[in-house]
């Protein structure tokens, strides 16, 4: 386990509400803290976005059944799912456009984004400013589809040019 300071670029009260996080040994997308690569700086998947995103897309797969009963059942441990899939859609929001993630300032970053859903930064703030409700859940699932197909079209793309 080990202390790290919380980089100003990852400063946000959703997920840092301290100045520094514990790093448990095993690492995890979907825990706290959040954007472990981000933090740990001993790899970064958005130099080769293509293998991490397929990790991001699998972990939300496994996850979202599990959020849509939670929300259902109106448990309380949904505040801490809501957090961990928007923390997964800024990891692949960013790591597709091949930059790590960014929390403040972050729309001025998506805005310049060629890889995004329609709308990202308006929905987005959608979902900030009310993260733990059913909607901003609805949104966030759609904002994961769209940045999927997205980041799979410019792939393609990309790869056509060469």
């Amino acid at each position: 386990m080990a202390k790290v300071v919380v980089p100003s670029s990852l400063k946000h009260d959703l997920f840092f509400q301290e100045e520094t996080v514990t790093l448990a040994g095993q690492p995890s997308l979907v825990a706290s803290p959040y954007f472990i690569y981000e933090l740990q700086g001993n790899e970064a998947p958005w130099e080769n976005p293509s293998f991490y995103l397929k990790t991001v897309q699998d972990t939300y797969q496994f996850i979202q059944p599990v959020i849509e009963m939670k929300f259902k059942e109106k448990d309380k441990e949904i505040e801490q799912m809501m957090k961990a899939v928007i923390a997964l859609f800024f990891m692949s929001l960013f790591w597709s456009n091949h930059e790590p993630v960014v929390l403040n300032d972050w729309k001025e970053k998506v805005a310049a984004f060629e890889v995004k859903p329609l709308n990202a930064e308006e929905r987005l703030s959608f979902v900030l400013a009310r993260p733990f409700s059913y909607q901003a859940y609805r949104q966030m699932d759609a904002l994961m589809t769209e940045q999927q197909k997205q980041f799979a079209k410019h792939s393609l793309l990309s790869n056509h040019k060469k």
